[in-house]
């Protein structure tokens, strides 16, 4: 029964993000509508949630590994490998949007040539993977041993 509640309890702050996500993207397109320029900060926001919904994905993952004995690790792969492209590339909007000449020369013109040729959309999928991959990317090795029980064992002996 506690599955099915932390499950349901999942499933309730994905739709919360979700709903959030709306409305920040309607904020930021009546601004823009308005202004006729982009706002960071519901970008920031925007970024902000996306990660949030990778997390949420990933915390059957975190809720398992805080249950093991041992020590944390990090799996330094998947955080550089998935990660950080993952990260570069969910930055596009406020790189590109900055209209910081350095910026958009140097780090950003990939990310521009990528945003002209797809609309942009895959920026909020690059959001949740890293979240994903932030959240996943630790661990727990499960081999160490309480040294409570270690100490009691030895002095059996």
């Amino acid at each position: 029964m506690k599955s099915w509640i932390r499950h349901f309890i999942y499933l309730v702050l994905l739709i919360v993000l979700f709903v959030l996500s709306i409305i920040v993207g309607k904020l930021s397109a009546h601004y823009f509508s308005v202004e006729w320029r982009p706002n960071h900060l519901y970008f920031l926001l925007s970024y902000i949630i996306f990660i949030c919904i990778g997390f949420v994905l990933g915390l059957e993952h975190f809720y398992k590994q805080i249950k093991k004995r041992g020590k944390w690790h990090c799996n330094l792969p998947k955080l550089l490998l998935i990660g950080l492209p993952a990260f570069y590339v969910s930055l596009s909007n406020l790189i590109i949007f900055s209209y910081i000449d350095f910026l958009n020369n140097t780090i950003g013109a990939p990310l521009i040539y990528l945003y002209q040729s797809s609309g942009g959309g895959y920026v909020n999928l690059t959001q949740i993977i890293f979240g994903l991959t932030l959240i996943t990317g630790f661990y727990k090795d499960g081999k160490e041993l309480d040294t409570y029980q270690d100490s009691n064992f030895n002095s059996s002996l």
